[in-house]
């Protein structure tokens, strides 16, 4: 004889909850099918609900420690059930997502801001600067400090070509304006005949 497989006590927690809401959303419908797809459009808006604002929340508290009952919390769950829930709307779980997050803005300081790199590295909501390098390098593949290093040379040449473009002649500019192109001499295709001396020479 075989049994069932027994459920985990979060399994039983978000069956619950979703068993809960979904009592929630049908309760002023009778049963028909036009209205039961109402309901389950109800549904899915209410889990992108749920997803943005827990997406919302992190996006404005990044440098923040955020806590897992928090954004559970805002998403209406048990913090079990809100991990699990989580993972499979967006396909990261809340510590990667919210990583990602950190390191986004922590690149795009590094490019635009004059901050050290230590003060971005706090400024983003990592605690020091060990888990910071570590964390990048294996995100991005380079540390930091090489990211910064190499968006300053692309800066670097990318100034140098428009000011060789602001300073060049006209003839020595690149592009396909019709004052830039020299249009070539055509050669023409008769072949040169021999002039035959006349009786008289």
């Amino acid at each position: 004889v075989r049994y069932p497989k027994m459920l985990s006590v979060s399994e039983l927690e978000e069956f619950s909850d979703l068993m809960l809401e979904v009592k929630n959303i049908l309760t002023p419908y009778p049963s028909s099918t036009a209205e039961s797809v109402t309901a389950a459009e109800r549904i899915y808006e209410l889990i992108k609900r749920r997803i943005k604002a827990v997406k919302d929340y992190i996006n404005e508290h990044y440098t923040e420690a955020v806590r897992l009952e928090l954004l559970a919390e805002i998403a209406g769950m048990s913090p079990s059930s809100f991990s699990r829930f989580f993972r499979q709307r967006t396909g990261k779980t809340i510590s990667s997502y919210l990583i990602d997050i950190r390191l986004g803005n922590a690149a795009r300081a590094l490019v635009d801001s004059p901050q050290s790199i230590s003060e971005i590295c706090y400024a983003c909501g990592f605690n020091n600067m060990s888990n910071f390098n570590r964390v990048f390098k294996a995100k991005r593949g380079i540390t930091p400090r090489e990211f910064r290093t190499m968006y300053k040379k692309k800066k670097v040449v990318v100034k140098d070509l428009a000011m060789a473009f602001l300073t060049a002649e006209p003839d020595e500019v690149p592009g396909d304006s019709i004052e830039n192109v020299k249009t070539p001499e055509k050669k023409s295709s008769r072949k040169k005949v021999a002039k035959k001396p006349s009786a008289s020479e």
